[in-house]
């Protein structure tokens, strides 16, 4: 049918009741026959000499364990072969040795329960094998053998509850390996390790399991071998301790998951150690306090993820000491107090997740809200709820005006930091140079995006109490100079006021002090 189409390149026939392989063009660059019905290939007569066919998908089809050898003779430099899904009880080791090209083996969703030594033969160029879905249970020792540049090995969603130590002996190049959704309690016998054969590794996932602990031997390390493990995740676990054992083989950690576990408890000097540490997720577990030093002095750490846990408190400077630190997330916990720590982290860029806290809303939060007016979709905090006062119960931070975070103690006055900020401030005020009767010129600008249309203006004198002037400029004014003002101490305030003529609050931020002699 499509056997003298020579210039035909890629061949879609997935999702047909096609039962057996027909001649095929050999220009072909890639087949895909997934979805049918194919329950045998007949050894070294159906392919034709193709030296062009890189890609094969047979996912989906009835092959079970008649592959062998010849099956796929003459595919000369096949690349990704897929044989999900066919009913196969163990790896076609004898057909497979014959494709030493073969780079990308997909063998997810099949019935493959033993791995046994040199389980896929030999094959000297395959990067990525993929086994999940398989229901293994039994893993020899030396089952890759062979397998020389493999980097990535995934037996995810299995049944192993355990891996001999020397399992992975020979693969010398594997950088990830995946082993979640399994039930796995230990992976060494506290001499040697699991990984310790795996020089090359970087990116381990043992999450889903039933580790409870995290011993010396759990991740490779030796004083004389680089080991280079950068991202680790252990989370969906039932680990209720972090100690120095953590340090052991993960001095070069960048990314480590630790979240949805029972953890109660850090160690001293365990995060704090990892020198390396970029990224680390504690979310989903019983912490309700964190040492001063849990996160060490480095300047690696940008993401700290600490969301549904019980805190009452964080050391909130400590946290943010680290310039290098834009995500911080601490959503669903019981912070009453939103640091000032965080107000000039979050003003200067840092993603700072708070909703789900009973936030008690003062002052200390109205440099954030004066932040939060300057953007029209800044949503980061639309789900941050006030707990207290009463009158600001279940609203959120961004429908709450600076005047209404009221001030507990005496920071409304003292304090310029937590002061509401004013509609207007001035840019400039300047006397003349004449000691006695002086011209006075001032410049503001509106701080706002809220309703303004025109200024009310009044100088007083601070001794007296005498109003000197009082006018109401347009919005359009910002500029203003007053002649023949005698040299004395006055009080000068640009307020605010609406374009229904309403006087806006005047704020403490608007008042200006200034003293002639």
């Amino acid at each position: 049918m499509f056997a003298d189409l020579n210039s035909i390149r890629d061949l879609i026939l997935n999702d047909n009741n096609i039962s057996a392989i027909f001649r095929l063009p050999q220009s072909l660059n890639s087949l895909n026959l997934k979805n049918n019905n194919i329950s045998y290939i007949k050894p070294h007569s159906t392919w034709p000499i193709m030296n062009a066919l890189l890609y094969l998908d047979l996912a989906n089809n009835n092959l079970g364990d008649s592959i062998g050898s010849g099956t796929f003779q003459h595919l000369n430099s096949l690349r990704n072969l897929d044989l999900s899904n066919n009913s196969i009880h163990e790896p076609p080791w004898q057909a497979l040795s014959e494709m030493q090209t073969l780079q990308y083996l997909n063998m997810e969703h099949n019935n493959v329960t033993t791995l046994s030594r040199s389980a896929f033969g030999r094959l000297p160029t395959i990067f990525d094998i993929n086994l999940s879905f398989n229901g293994v249970t039994n893993v020899s020792k030396q089952a890759f053998e062979g397998l020389l540049q493999l980097i990535t090995l995934n037996m995810s969603n299995n049944n192993l509850h355990h891996i001999p130590n020397d399992a992975f002996r020979g693969l010398v190049s594997l950088r990830n390996i995946d082993l979640s959704y399994n039930y796995l309690k230990k992976i060494d016998n506290n001499t040697h390790g699991l990984f310790d054969d795996l020089r090359s590794v970087k990116n381990i996932n043992i999450s889903h399991n039933l580790f409870e602990i995290v011993s010396k031997k759990m991740f490779p390390y030796h004083k004389y071998i680089p080991y280079n493990v950068e991202n680790v995740d252990l989370s969906f676990n039932t680990i209720p301790v972090l100690h120095k054992n953590l340090l052991f083989g993960l001095q070069k950690v960048k990314k480590l998951n630790i979240s949805h576990n029972i953890l109660n408890e850090i160690r001293p000097g365990v995060l704090g150690n990892l020198t390396k540490l970029e990224v680390i997720d504690l979310s989903y577990n019983d912490l309700d306090a964190l040492s001063v030093g849990v996160f060490g002095r480095g300047l690696s750490l940008r993401e700290i993820y600490l969301q549904n846990n019980r805190f009452v408190s964080i050391p909130a400077e400590v946290i943010v000491s680290n310039v290098n630190i834009s995500v911080v997330d601490l959503r669903d916990n019981q912070l009453t107090e939103y640091y000032p720590e965080f107000v000039w982290k979050a003003v200067n860029g840092t993603v700072i997740r708070y909703n789900g806290n009973p936030l008690d809303c003062t002052c200390v939060l109205r440099p954030l809200k004066s932040w939060l007016s300057k953007f029209l979709n800044k949503t980061d905090f639309d789900d941050v709820l006030c707990k207290t006062p009463i009158s600001l119960a279940n609203r959120t931070l961004p429908h709450i005006s600076e005047t209404e975070l009221k001030c507990s103690d005496r920071r409304d006055f003292d304090d310029p930091n937590f002061q509401a900020t004013p509609d207007a401030k001035f840019r400039y005020l300047k006397p003349g140079a004449n000691k006695m009767v002086r011209p006075l010129k001032m410049s503001w600008y509106v701080t706002t995006r809220e309703d303004v249309a025109g200024f009310p203006v009044t100088l007083t004198n601070a001794t007296n109490g005498v109003t000197l002037l009082k006018e109401t400029l347009p919005y359009t004014v910002r500029e203003r100079v007053y002649p023949g003002i005698p040299a004395g101490e006055y009080h000068f305030c640009v307020g605010a006021e609406t374009s229904l003529g309403e006087l806006r609050n005047i704020k403490t931020g608007t008042m200006f002090q200034n003293i002639f002699k």
